[in-house]
């Protein structure tokens, strides 16, 4: 997701298996002080119908927004079925946000500091993204207290 918007390619794929393969990358990429767990939470995993390379550009945004801001402590994050489709979230002890920013974070070129890797547009391609698959994005935050990022995203679900 560039500019105007993709063609949407629904696909099923397995949940655990994008979660999975974005907890190994981060796992590389976080301070050691750092601990980052995926939180499976459930039994079995789940078989979604939905864009996986967009759902996994957004768990991918956050979890590098959560990377660039927390260096020591954890990041948490996983995924629960929700009536119509996935909540997906990314739970942090970074530095948190200013209260001051936290209406803006979702727009383009918003950044929590002026020292951060990126042009500040990786929440906004995200909550774009996350409009364009019929969700919703949010957060809540607590300046030197963390962060928590979530998206729910409607599709179809099954067990594995």
């Amino acid at each position: 997701y560039e500019s105007g918007h993709p063609a949407l390619n629904f696909t099923e794929f397995a949940l655990d298996d994008v979660f999975m393969a974005n907890h190994y990358t981060y796992t590389k990429l976080v301070n050691p002080e750092v601990e980052i767990i995926f939180e499976r939470k459930e039994e079995q995993d789940y078989i979604a119908t939905t864009d996986m390379k967009l759902v996994s550009q957004v768990l991918s945004n956050l979890l590098s927004n959560a990377q660039k801001f927390t260096e020591k402590g954890y990041i948490h994050f996983g995924y629960r079925p929700t009536g119509n489709g996935i909540l997906a979230y990314v739970n942090d002890s970074g530095s948190g946000i200013p209260a001051y920013l936290q209406p803006y974070i979702f727009d383009r070129f918003t950044k929590a500091d002026n020292y951060s890797r990126g042009m500040g547009l990786g929440l906004f391609i995200s909550k774009e993204i996350v409009s364009l698959l019929g969700g919703e994005i949010g957060m809540s935050s607590e300046e030197g207290n963390g962060s928590l990022f979530w998206f729910k995203v409607p599709c179809q679900l099954r067990i594995a």
